[in-house]
């Protein structure tokens, strides 16, 4: 596993920043520990900084710092309040419902080889990506933007979980 110094993505949030190692990518093989638990939160701090969730954005923010796991993660946004767990899964992110938020976690595809690592949230046919300050909207050419470079195009859902606002939370929602 290479890694490389430059470039470097870099998240600013209430006078701290995060620095995430971007990878070089140049076998199937990859040890994803750190970048796709970094994922899973980073996506939910997109999310919840976009829509001005104060509680939510920084304990997501924390989470990216501690590389926490896909269920620690869940359960931690959960406890923040405002969403309930939907049991439904996404297969297709292209049909997501209006009104329910999606945490993604998506494998891509270039020249044979795979990768697994990334999540991202979608919501209301908006795509919230730790990887970009503003929400893409939800296309099949956005999907490929949230792979791993310019060449990798995304394949499947790996897993996914869903959740529903409560009817307070909706009307802070926009």
């Amino acid at each position: 596993m290479n890694f490389l110094s430059v470039p470097r993505t870099v998240v600013k949030y209430h006078h701290e920043t995060l620095v995430l190692q971007v990878r070089n990518i140049s076998s199937s093989y990859h040890n994803t520990k750190y970048y796709s638990h970094t994922c899973f939160s980073g996506g939910l701090f997109m999310f919840s900084k976009n829509m001005n969730l104060k509680i939510h954005s920084n304990k997501m923010f924390n989470l990216m710092k501690k590389s926490i796991s896909f269920g620690p993660c869940v359960h931690c946004f959960l406890s923040c309040g405002g969403f309930a767990f939907v049991d439904r899964s996404l297969t297709d992110p292209l049909k997501s419902e209006p009104g329910t938020l999606y945490l993604v976690q998506i494998s891509s595809c270039l020249n044979g080889g795979t990768d697994n690592t990334h999540c991202i949230v979608i919501y209301n046919n908006k795509i919230y990506d730790i990887n970009h300050t503003t929400p893409l909207p939800l296309t099949k050419d956005n999907l490929d933007l949230c792979c791993l470079g310019d060449d990798w195009k995304f394949h499947h859902v790996s897993r996914s979980v869903s959740f529903r606002p409560t009817k307070k939370m909706m009307k802070n929602l926009h």
